[in-house]
């Protein structure tokens, strides 16, 4: 794999392949493609699926579609692009893509798929404002009108730490996680790589000896050290994680606000660490992005039932192109004759429930009806899904 040197700051372009297959299946039941493009001020990540190798695709799939459609039944996105994607999915694999960027440099989202041929595209700040969640705007005006203040890293890291002191007793009866640094270098195309391994530990039956059934996972993944262009994307991150910038998505909430921080620090420190080799954090002189992952393996071996019919599951993740050749600025546009979806209809009903307009429970299921749900088509559509699974579902 050749991999040009260039000045620091260049572009980045990265291409994984990622495949999941059950052992007991010849063909991977999905495979990805993930291509990834980085300026200094602009990422695109690029998903393409291929589904075919799931058991009775075809027109079993575009039943799912039809079903999914009819659970979110809305006259206002019925459209072309959606009876497109269900004659494509009827009686062939269902294959597609979707692709999502971030510019900022002119502040604007932009996410698409290539299987309807449709986009969204909006500038950053007024979507977020239309997003905002306020519940103080009535309630409590005063409180609306100030910005909630954050708690600092080392308070979080210690509320996590108390809830994660207080539920490890209990926690210990259904997950055990092991982490470590491998030893040793390897090298793959020319890239040399420091690895890691994680191993899991799920209890899915019940909490007394006799009740329990253990699915281990094993996860050993590897990244570069470092190579050119790794600080256009810590340059990228740093930007993207401005606090002017963050403030943005903030809500009128603390409570919303610091809510994920805060339960991210109950999780089990082996995690925290193994994520951390990924995404370093803002204190680290890696913050941001670690380095290019080049391998992942990831196996799961399921309790006894569900491996005699399926086996193991596992994954594959490798990446397979890096370049630092300069990204033409067509990729962080919508492709070219593709439509665009407006979200104005969409954060209509956002705004009627953030103004309380939700009727009591008497009158939920019209409420869901008018929102363009149906539990009844959702029972029938996760019931068909699951008869398309490899491996008994609960």
């Amino acid at each position: 794999m050749a991999l040009p040197m260039s000045a620091a700051r260049a572009d980045v372009s990265l291409e994984h392949s990622v495949t999941l297959r059950v052992t007991k299946f010849k063909q991977p039941l999905v495979k990805l493609k993930l291509f990834t493009n980085w300026t200094e001020q602009r990422n695109r990540v690029l998903v393409k699926y291929d589904l075919s190798g799931l058991p009775q695709t075809g027109a079993k799939i575009g039943d799912l579609i039809e079903q999914f459609d009819a659970m979110t039944n809305d006259a206002s996105s019925t459209n072309a692009a959606s009876d497109s994607a269900k004659k494509t999915a009827k009686g062939s694999p269902l294959f597609g893509g979707v692709g999502f960027v971030q510019r900022l440099d002119d502040d604007h989202l932009l996410a698409y798929s290539t299987q309807t041929h449709s986009y969204i595209n909006e500038a950053l700040k007024p979507l977020l404002e239309k997003l905002r969640f306020d519940p103080w705007k009535k309630l409590a005006p005063k409180l609306s009108k100030e910005a909630p203040p954050d708690l600092t890293p080392e308070q979080r890291q210690r509320l996590g730490a108390e809830v994660r002191a207080a539920t490890s007793p209990l926690l210990r009866k259904v997950l055990h996680l092991y982490f470590r640094p491998l030893p040793n270098t390897r090298t793959f195309d020319g890239i040399e790589a420091h690895g890691y391994r994680l191993t899991m530990l799920f209890n899915v039956g019940g909490i007394r000896p006799k009740q329990q059934q253990w699915t281990r996972s094993n996860m050993e993944y590897w990244i570069a050290a470092d190579l050119p262009g790794d600080e256009t994307i810590r340059t990228f991150q740093k930007a993207a994680q401005d606090p002017a910038r963050r403030a943005l998505f903030k809500s009128s909430s603390m409570w919303v606000n610091e809510f994920w921080p805060v339960v991210w620090q109950t999780m089990p420190e082996e995690l925290i660490q193994a994520v951390e080799t990924l995404v370093p954090p803002a204190q680290s002189p890696r913050a941001g992005f670690g380095g290019t992952l080049v391998r992942l393996y990831y196996t799961t071996v399921l309790p006894p039932l569900q491996r005699a019919s399926a086996g193991d599951v596992r994954e594959e993740v490798v990446l397979t192109r890096r370049s630092t050749d300069t990204v033409a600025p067509t990729v962080f546009e919508a492709p070219t004759g593709y439509k665009q979806v407006q979200l104005d209809p969409y954060f209509k009903k956002y705004k009627d429930l953030l103004k309380g307009k939700m009727p009591g429970m008497s009158t939920f299921a019209d409420f869901n009806e008018s929102m363009g749900f149906s539990w009844q088509a959702w029972h029938e559509y996760t019931k068909a899904l699951h008869s398309q699974m490899p491996f008994p579902m609960p």
